[in-house]
């Protein structure tokens, strides 16, 4: 993998990488594999995020034996934390956890607004879901940014004094 990222990523000093997602439970059961992978795949300029967390069973000793990017939160944790409380106080844990070992905390399936809500005011650093966003082409990605670019320009800029 570290080899194909070599030969294929972009040559500008500037770029920011590549997250890797692994699902939580390919990590418990091959964590000595990826160790050993591990510097090089930081060396080419990759990162591995944990996906699905807390749907499994994850050891906190594979989180301190790993410095990984990102912990993304499962979808059926996610979908209705805005309502469920267990859902919410998992979730807060979750994020807890993910910055306490230096990670972003990543809501997959945000699809409600009191999810979205819930979820920033617990710190979580991104989400996906489609109320976020819905699958797209490369043209409507391309448009989409077209149109935020042209927005940006039309706004007037803002400085403290």
């Amino acid at each position: 993998m570290a080899d194909l990222i070599l030969l294929h990523r972009p040559e500008c000093s500037d770029w920011a990488g590549l997250i890797l997602e692994i699902p939580e439970r390919q990590i418990v059961n091959k964590m000595e594999s990826l160790q050993a992978r591990l510097p090089k795949l930081r060396q080419c300029g990759a990162s591995i995020a944990i996906d699905n967390f807390g749907r499994g069973s994850f050891s906190f000793e594979a989180i301190s034996q790993m410095p990984f990017s990102e912990i993304k939160i499962d979808r059926s944790l996610v979908e209705g934390c805005g309502n469920v409380s267990t859902n919410a106080n998992i979730c807060k844990t979750i994020i807890q956890i993910a910055h306490n070992f230096g990670c972003r905390a990543a809501a997959v399936g945000v699809s409600t607004p009191a999810d979205l809500q819930l979820l920033t005011r617990l710190g979580c650093d991104m989400g996906q879901g489609f109320l976020l966003g819905k699958p797209m082409t490369v043209q409507q990605l391309d448009a989409l940014v077209a149109g935020f670019l042209g927005q940006a320009e039309k706004t007037p800029e803002v400085r403290a004094s």
